[in-house]
């Protein structure tokens, strides 16, 4: 329990142990139902669940100590009837409180996330657009279209398809309804074609196991975070010497590290909010498969570092083969 709670627990009860001595003195002319029920609100609102109900049981003990120091003895059947009601009823309002406080927690995440996705789609969205408009322009001014210019052109178009894809797949994984198939992925394999698509190839590092690395994930999906990530770092980058890409075994998890030839600077730690949507796509995929996904960037923003993992999953040998080698022992 932390302090903040036990310090909310013990007021809740004093609070209740002076409505109770209240009580005992004024005698069974005055209703106090109220009031025993006062301190159960902002206790079950603010604190929480379990404290909620720790003082709502107080609250019904003590109403039945005040009524039974003023029944005699063969009365206090129906006392206690009416206590165990009133705790009945006094739980039941914690649960319910419990109840609305979690629903609302639950929708300002929500337009919390709704508000980082229309900040995400005015920030990004316009930028192949913008691109596309100034390379016609730029053709419309030399007063043909040249390959080069088809090609760009044809780039330009494509960042827009997949970025128009992207915000889909954010807004499924976001509202949970993303569809993620499972299968074998070597890690390793997969970070290697990764880097060999790459135009800039010959400057990409690749560290990964001789053996492989499996992991169970969408194969898609994983290769769409990793080319995220690797635009990310690189776009960070600017001008760079390398990117260095490295896929390794710890515990259970196969933990891929991309960098680029960053200087001996104090780094941070991105928050969710501040990644561009291909990252936060990126992070909600690695998640959603149950793996975690970090950024990192330089004091002086020169090279980021992105850190996923995924856990590992041994592969088994097909039933077939488990029996011949079986049958051939037994022979």
């Amino acid at each position: 329990m932390s302090g903040r709670s036990l310090r909310g627990l013990i007021l809740g009860l004093v609070a209740v142990l002076v409505i109770g001595v209240i009580d005992l003195f004024t005698g069974p002319d005055f209703g106090f139902a109220f009031f025993y029920f006062l301190p159960i609100i902002p206790i079950a609102w603010i604190v929480g669940r379990w404290e909620g109900m720790v003082v709502a049981t107080a609250s019904a003990a003590m109403w039945f100590l005040a009524d039974a120091s003023l029944k005699p003895e063969p009365q206090l059947a129906p006392v206690a009837w009416n206590a165990t009601s009133r705790l009945a009823i006094f739980l039941g309002g914690v649960y319910l409180i419990d109840r609305v406080r979690q629903d609302r927690a639950r929708m300002a995440a929500v337009d919390a996330q709704r508000d980082d996705f229309l900040r995400i789609l005015e920030h990004e969205l316009p930028v192949p657009a913008r691109d596309m408009v100034d390379a016609l322009n730029a053709a419309q001014a030399k007063g043909n279209l040249e390959p080069a210019d088809i090609e760009a052109l044809r780039h330009r178009a494509e960042a827009l398809a997949f970025l128009a894809n992207d915000f889909v797949a954010l807004g499924q994984a976001q509202a949970q309804r993303l569809e993620l198939r499972t299968a074998p992925v070597d890690i390793a394999q997969l970070v290697t074609e990764v880097s060999r698509q790459r135009p800039d190839r010959g400057s990409v590092l690749v560290t990964v196991p001789g053996d492989g690395l499996i992991v169970l994930g969408d194969p898609d999906r994983i290769r769409q975070a990793l080319v995220s990530a690797v635009n990310e770092v690189v776009a960070d980058a600017g001008a760079l010497d390398y990117v260095s890409i490295n896929v390794k075994a710890r515990a259970s998890d196969a933990i891929v590290t991309i960098s680029a030839a960053m200087p001996m600077t104090p780094r941070r730690a991105l928050n969710a909010k501040d990644l561009r949507v291909s990252l936060h796509l990126s992070r909600l995929l690695v998640e959603a498969m149950g793996g975690t996904f970090a950024v990192e960037r330089a004091a002086l923003r020169k090279g980021a570092r992105v850190t996923l993992s995924l856990p590992t999953r041994s592969v088994a040998a097909p039933r077939s083969e488990l029996e011949l080698a079986e049958a051939r022992r037994a022979r």
